[in-house]
């Protein structure tokens, strides 16, 4: 793997890594990470982490350059954020990703950033010049060749880095939607780092209801569903694995008063959401039905973050989806849908 970025951050790398890491061959892999000092934006210790990853080498473009400028401005920023991808021995990329993002938490999930991938389904060694990935191959060789070797630039740039008056620009995101992400790691049936970030930023989470859990005894209706493990992060708690209690929220269904109830892992993997108890809490059922929390921003007397609870059907999903800037359809192992709203208003 070789990766150009023109910043990074030590959660950026982390983030890297804890991801990276459920591959099996992942430290067996050469890397070979070419990150700017310009204007001492990157964190001395992410350049650290880097090179203590197995098999790992950075090297920085015109490093000793730009810490002899004031300031650490350099005279031409190195600006890439590129990611090139290969087989063992190839002689071309297999895959390539390029785009605006940088290897912090901003750049890798939270920030507004584009990217394109390209992968070569034909053998890398048939792939023609043409295509533009030899050519890459070439130039992330060229700037290799030329920038110089992280030893004899990080003793000098943790000192200018720390006297640098635009260190720090732009500043790591430190929202409780980049921590929630940086604290995630990719495990088999849980939601993947990426949309741990967009469910703690989300405004609004929908689930499809066909049957609620009967945990309240026979001729009962249930007031509890299934989700995907780490959809807790919606609910501002933590994404834990091991079965048991995550934590307590308050939840106030559209005619009804707000009551507690409890968030857990069960023992089959997923979060369990308990839901206001039909006919006394909320409606006489959850059965055939969407479910839509919101924020209400608010906290009760115990602390507990407020969701209202919106009971509808496919009709009022519908139109509270006209009123989102952006959602987010997804859908559950067993088929099950569900998703998120951005910029959503409209809600009980």
């Amino acid at each position: 793997m070789d990766v150009a970025v023109a910043y990074a951050s030590a959660a950026g790398v982390d983030i890297l890594k804890n991801t990276l890491n459920s591959i099996a061959s992942w430290r067996s892999w050469r890397k070979r990470f070419l990150v700017s000092i310009d204007f001492g934006t990157t964190e001395p210790s992410a350049l650290d982490r880097l090179r203590r990853l197995p098999n790992s080498e950075v090297r920085i473009p015109r490093g000793r350059e730009v810490l002899g400028r004031a300031a650490l401005a350099p005279r031409v920023p190195f600006h890439s954020k590129v990611w090139i991808f290969y087989k063992s021995r190839a002689k071309t990329p297999i895959s390539v990703v390029a785009g605006s993002g940088n290897l912090t938490v901003s750049g890798l999930a939270t920030g507004s950033e584009v990217a394109a991938a390209h992968t070569w389904t034909t053998s890398p060694r048939n792939t023609p010049r043409s295509d533009g990935g030899k050519e890459l191959m070439d130039w992330f060789e060229q700037v290799w060749n030329g920038a110089d070797p992280l030893d004899a630039i990080l003793p000098s740039y943790r000192i200018r880095a720390g006297k640098s008056v635009m260190r720090g620009l732009p500043p790591e995101d430190s929202s409780p939607s980049a921590h929630a992400y940086a604290q995630a790691s990719a495990l088999e049936g849980a939601v993947p780092p990426d949309l741990t970030a967009r469910l703690a930023s989300a405004e609004a989470l929908y689930v499809y209801v066909d049957r609620a859990i009967r945990n309240r005894g026979q001729g009962k209706p249930g007031s509890q569903i299934d989700t995907p493990l780490g959809v807790s992060a919606f609910f501002g708690l933590s994404t834990r694995r091991k079965p048991g209690v995550i934590g307590t929220i308050s939840i106030r269904a559209a005619g009804f008063t707000r009551v507690s109830r409890t968030i857990r892992v069960g023992s089959n993997g997923m979060d369990k959401i308990n839901l206001p108890i039909p006919g006394r809490d909320g409606p006489d059922t959850y059965d055939n039905t969407v479910l839509i929390f919101d924020r209400a921003d608010e906290i009760d007397a115990d602390g507990n973050d407020v969701f209202n609870l919106e009971v509808t059907n496919e009709t009022g999903l519908r139109r509270r989806q006209a009123l989102a800037t952006a959602v987010v359809p997804l859908q559950m192992a067993g088929g099950r849908r569900f998703g998120l709203f951005f910029g959503a208003s409209g809600g009980p």
